[in-house]
């Protein structure tokens, strides 16, 4: 196919026709932009289909993750909810006519023990990953 479009150049230069040579350089320069488009074209579909799946398989993992994360903030809700009935036990017992000094002693060295937790999530596992490989910025579109 190359051997076929050079011998129509040299023809034409050959013939002094440098009308139809210019012409025909035009539309072969056109053709070859318009391949280069296309294979642009073909390669930016790609790399959208490639970013969906990428998108998909995140949403899947983060989704799964905070639904741990769910459940773990559940078990820290009734631990806290516990720990405020204690409380509010404690309190009744202190402030209560018949408690003596002595009943807040026991309380403050045996009984009060109070859980002062902080929020962890403990699966951050694939947004931490998410966030260093650049593939969050996908989320964004």
């Amino acid at each position: 196919m190359i051997k076929f479009f050079r011998n129509i150049r040299q023809r034409y230069i050959t013939e002094g026709k440098t009308t139809k040579y210019f012409k025909y350089a035009i539309g072969e320069i056109f053709l070859v932009v318009i391949g280069i488009l296309i294979a642009l074209q073909i390669n930016n579909w790609n790399n959208n289909n490639s970013n969906k799946k990428i998108i998909n398989k995140n949403s899947r993992i983060l989704i799964e993750n905070l639904e741990k994360d769910s459940l773990h903030i559940i078990d820290l809700l009734k631990v806290q909810t516990k720990q405020k009935n204690l409380l509010l036990d404690f309190e009744e017992r202190i402030s209560s006519t018949t408690s003596t000094i002595d009943t807040l002693i026991k309380i403050a060295r045996f009984e009060f023990s109070p859980y002062v937790g902080t929020i962890k999530f403990p699966n951050d596992n694939a947004y931490n990953t998410m966030v260093v490989s650049g593939e969050i910025n996908l989320f964004n579109r």
